[in-house]
């Protein structure tokens, strides 16, 4: 290997650590944020159970309501969250092949939420619902509400078939897994255990009515925790290999140019005994 080779080398090695710092810093980021991330997905959870129980109970006390059935005509309304940045594994790719599947049937509009989400139905040219979070780690509850009060009052109107959300659960920090979830209808189990018997006035089917976006708001917030805490802990871990892998690179160029530089300085010692030797 020759001197220019070495200096390829050298100027390899210090591109790798330059790297390996960006890397890491970003796992350190990522790391920091998770703990907020799961705090807040623990009581986003919390509050999502208590109105599912409190949807079901009206569900079984009612019948009649427009949200508990689907239309007869109309679209699928398909909501989907991506991340607002990449170098997430593979966060971003699995939750745009699971509304590619869904674009695929032909009947659905979309409601994108994140920068990639709403990036990718531009780029494409997808049909949207007029609804779109630019930001899924910027949203807040507020959206929410405004936007489920909305997808309440049209679904009412008999404009789409179903709701559905395409988000990634969070398990813990190293696996994170892409979820379908059906808001309306509500997919309800039936409550467990002896239920106590309420009046509803005027009726459970007009109590419902008034729950059903608070309903809405809730699961959808909770999603959006959800999965927050599946990007921060996908960018974590990829940071965390990618740092890793840097290291190993590091390792072997390394190894390399110091046996370059042993081989090259050996030649020159070589040289100068062998010139030394012919005087």
């Amino acid at each position: 290997m020759g001197s220019a080779d070495i200096k390829a080398v050298r100027e390899r090695i210090r591109s790798v650590e330059g790297t390996r710092h960006i890397t890491r810093a970003m796992q350190l980021v990522a790391s920091s944020k998770i703990r907020r991330a799961q705090i807040s997905l623990e009581r986003g959870r919390a509050f999502a159970r208590e109105l599912t129980l409190a949807v079901g109970r009206l569900a079984a006390a009612g019948g009649d309501s427009p949200y508990l059935c689907e239309a007869e005509a109309g679209e699928r309304l398909v909501i989907f969250i991506a991340g607002d940045r990449g170098l997430a594994g593979g966060y971003n790719a699995n939750v745009l092949k699971a509304a590619q599947a869904e674009r695929e049937t032909g009947d659905a509009v979309f409601f994108p939420i994140g920068r990639r989400a709403c990036d990718w139905c531009r780029h494409r040219d997808w049909p949207t619902c007029g609804l779109a979070f630019e930001s899924a780690e910027r949203a807040t509850a507020d959206d929410c509400e405004a936007a489920a009060r909305e997808i309440a009052a049209r679904y009412a109107r008999g404009e789409w078939k179903n709701v559905t959300v395409l988000y990634t659960h969070y398990r813990n920090v190293l696996s994170q897994q892409q979820t379908a979830r059906t808001l309306l209808p509500p997919r309800l189990e039936a409550p467990g255990g002896p239920v106590p018997e309420t009046e509803y006035e005027p009726s459970a089917d007009a109590v419902l009515s008034r729950v059903i976006p608070l309903y809405l708001s809730g699961m959808l917030w909770d999603c959006l925790r959800d999965s927050y805490a599946s990007e921060v802990a996908s960018r974590q871990n990829a940071m965390d290999n990618a740092t890793k892998n840097a290291s190993e690179m590091i390792d072997r160029l390394t190894l390399r140019y110091n046996r370059a530089r042993q081989s090259a300085i050996t030649g020159e010692i070589t040289e100068i005994v062998a010139g030394s030797e012919t005087r």
